[in-house]
């Protein structure tokens, strides 16, 4: 796979000219900073970091086949490494040297692979990335602990010589993904629940709410503000950086569930119609129950109920939320989230060529096809 390419579709082709540029400017680059700080093997400096001191007592080749391989997996089979861009045109925009922050850039993937490998686990996932998920090479056991693994490694990169970083930004730094890992579990219980639950009251409201814990932090939100953070951005800006992520993530989710059911492209990379395999009650879901004729809301609740994996049954179900124009509904929402998003960062001090990039990545959010 190339740093462009998922499956045979270029991604870029939905990106506006300015951050076209710049992704492609960033893109080997940050590939390459991820490489260095998560290594291809874990070797005597993954042990020293993650514990502070040389170890002779522990073999490396024995942690790195037990629990740093599993760790990598998503790593090594990378996305568009969006959140590391982020983190960088937060930096810059903020007057530093990217450079300078090496493991910074790095942090944001290495916590986004260590969720995508629970998730895949919670939802009994095939695929990720076109490619075999982690808990069916490793199994459940291992990668739950890579998982687990990964998130605190974050924290000891903080404290390592890797970074030289004052008491007070460190301290805003595990302010912010403390709080946010806390939230996120928050959020990912609520949507575990509701759909054990089989729940089809959920408000709108509520499900916003939800998706602001589960979502928000591991898409774009703790990625940009730990760039603002080191590059000295003040509270007020970095309340603004919060509240423009977080109608980010609000809109990629809303999408993302619209792909999950009918992706634009063959080269999604993702078993199509999981989430109504699981019976997850998205917002097209609780919105179709609401509006739908009593034997359409329960027919649809069969199928979700039924664990159905069948293509044409899955099919059926998405006929019928067609039918009550529920995807056009959702879409409306998330490009409502985006107008909001650009709006709510015109009040930040950012440099105003990186705002522009910022604005163009809000739209990329809505306009993707993968």
């Amino acid at each position: 796979m190339t740093s462009n390419d998922i499956g045979n579709e270029n991604f870029e082709n939905w990106m506006r000219p300015k951050l076209r540029a710049y992704y492609d400017s960033k893109i080997d680059y940050l590939r390459k900073v991820v490489g260095e700080i998560a290594a291809p093997q874990a070797g005597p400096q993954f042990l020293k970091v993650a514990l502070g001191k040389d170890s002779d007592e522990l073999s490396s080749d024995s942690v790195d086949i037990s629990m740093y391989q599993p760790m990598r997996q998503y790593l090594k089979v990378s996305g568009k490494l969006f959140r590391p861009l982020l983190t960088c045109i937060f930096i810059e925009g903020y007057g530093k040297n990217a450079d300078a922050y090496k493991p910074i850039l790095a942090i944001s993937e290495i916590i986004h692979s260590s969720s995508l490998i629970l998730d895949d686990i919670a939802d009994a996932s095939l695929l990720r990335r076109g490619s075999t998920c982690s808990h069916l090479i490793y199994g459940i056991p291992r990668a739950a602990n890579a998982s687990c693994t990964m998130t605190f490694y974050v924290f000891r990169l903080l404290q390592s010589p890797l970074l030289s970083l004052t008491t007070e930004i460190k301290n805003k730094l595990y302010e912010v993904l403390l709080w946010e890992h806390y939230v996120t579990n928050i959020g990912s219980a609520l949507d575990l629940g509701w759909a054990y639950e089989k729940r089809n009251n959920t408000t709108e409201e509520e499900f916003i709410q939800h998706i602001l814990f589960r979502s928000c932090s591991y898409t774009y939100r703790h990625a940009a503000q730990i760039g603002a953070i080191v590059a000295g951005a003040n509270t007020k800006n970095i309340e603004i950086i919060f509240q423009y992520c977080s109608l980010l993530g609000l809109a990629f989710q809303l999408i993302d569930d619209i792909l999950n059911l009918k992706p634009a492209l063959e080269t999604w990379g993702k078993t199509i119609g999981e989430d109504l395999t699981e019976g997850k009650r998205s917002l097209l879901v609780l919105y179709c129950l609401k509006i739908a004729s009593i034997s359409d809301r329960n027919r649809l609740l069969e199928i979700l109920d039924g664990k159905v994996m069948d293509q044409l049954v899955l099919k059926e179900a998405i006929t019928i939320l067609e039918k009550y124009q529920v995807f056009e509904y959702v879409m409306n929402k998330a490009k409502k989230f985006i107008n909001d998003a650009i709006r709510v960062l015109d009040e930040a001090d950012l440099n105003e060529e990186y705002k522009l990039l910022l604005q163009e990545f809000a739209l990329y959010v809505v306009e993707r096809k993968i």
